[in-house]
């Protein structure tokens, strides 16, 4: 036999071991039996991950059936031996964005803005707006749909400090964009944009006539009582506050990021991240709630709730969980994972110091935060 059989045949043995491993989780996860150890298995993927080489701290925190768990593990500095815990602080990252369609949904429910409305009803009058960029509205932003790049490339040049990329740009960055919209891809085609969700978060200065962190501390961290989510942080809060680390393991700033702060900017802890869960989870948790609840919906021809994003088929086929919404955040020295399971009415946030990603376990938390319940101790 030639070589090439040899490796048809290794082929066909990896696709059968693929599919039999595939059976053998698809019935392994709808014949999960409710242990109540929940926190156990929390413990012990929580140590599993901050053993793992370059991962240096994390905080899980869990809200289900009316109850809150939160565990630390590793270290919120190399230097030291301290566990962070419910009230350590770590940049939030791209978790940011939901609170910025949830802001807007809360606007957009008060009759300030509309969803429908164009981002040049927004935009000074000055502005030379291309023909791609006029027909924009606040609803393909919200649901990455815009069109807009990523990052257009004539961002990079000011972007040059990798430890704080975003800290340079300014607003007339996103306008001298906006008159060409050189790199847009279909409108109403998905594609992630920290453009988009940073326009977002600036129209709604335009609007409201504040800064974004105001805007929605007032809507949401107030309204929930979340006392240590902010961008701008406290002398106090600077001694909570986790310091991160790249994947070097060499310690990384905060990244300072005005220009689109909507896209991600916001600093907070899981005990705050958990109220924000808890206030998601059913429409009358709280009075921002019925507003919250309505960034979840799937619309048509999107991959998207308001911000939100929904599990792959493939996780869905695998795991029988049909309703899970989440987010992942990563900036130089942190990696968070925001999930809700909708059905189970349960949800966790994952907050890391270091940039291993997180997401592979967020998704694997959320899986059994859905099957197995809290202890009743």
């Amino acid at each position: 036999m030639n070589i090439l059989g040899y490796i048809n045949i290794v082929l066909l043995l990896l696709t059968g071991g693929v599919f039999l491993f595939s059976i053998y989780r698809y019935y392994r996860n709808r014949s999960l039996k409710d242990t109540k150890n929940l926190e156990e298995i929390i413990r012990q993927k929580g140590n599993a991950y901050v053993q793992n080489e370059g991962s240096i701290g994390l905080v899980v925190g869990v809200v289900k059936d009316d109850k809150i768990f939160i565990e630390g593990f590793g270290k919120t500095q190399k230097t030291n031996g301290k566990t962070p815990d419910a009230n350590t602080l770590f940049e939030l990252a791209s978790i940011t964005k939901v609170f910025t369609t949830s802001t807007a949904q809360i606007l957009v429910d008060k009759g300030e803005i509309n969803w429908k409305d164009s981002i040049e009803k927004y935009l000074p009058k000055d502005l030379k707006l291309s023909d791609k960029a006029r027909k924009i509205t606040l609803f393909q932003l919200a649901t990455h749909t815009s069109g807009l790049p990523r990052l257009p490339k004539i961002f990079f040049p000011k972007m040059g400090d990798e430890k704080d990329p975003y800290k340079d740009l300014d607003v007339q960055d996103i306008y001298n964009y906006l008159e060409t919209c050189e790199e847009n891809s279909e409108v109403g085609k998905y594609a992630y944009s920290n453009l988009g969700m940073g326009l977002l978060g600036h129209i709604l200065e335009l609007k409201i006539g504040k800064s974004f962190e105001s805007i929605v501390k007032e809507e949401i961290v107030e309204k929930l009582n979340m006392k240590n989510t902010t961008i701008t942080l406290s002398e106090e809060q600077k001694k909570n506050l986790a310091q991160g680390y790249d994947n070097k393991g060499n310690p990384t700033p905060i990244w300072e990021n005005k220009a689109l702060a909507g896209a991600g900017s916001f600093i907070s802890n899981a005990k705050d991240m958990c109220k924000f869960l808890s206030a998601n989870l059913d429409s009358e948790n709280s009075k921002i709630s019925n507003s919250l609840v309505k960034t979840h919906k799937k619309y048509s021809n999107t991959k998207t709730g308001l911000g939100w994003h929904f599990y792959s088929w493939f996780f869905t086929f695998m795991t029988g969980e049909r309703n899970i919404l989440w987010h992942n955040g990563a900036t130089g020295g942190y990696r968070t994972f925001l999930g809700i399971n909708k059905n189970q009415k349960s949800g966790v946030i994952i907050l890391s110091n270091s940039n291993n990603d997180v997401t592979a376990l967020g998704m694997k938390l959320s899986f059994y935060i859905g099957k197995i319940s809290l202890s009743q101790t």
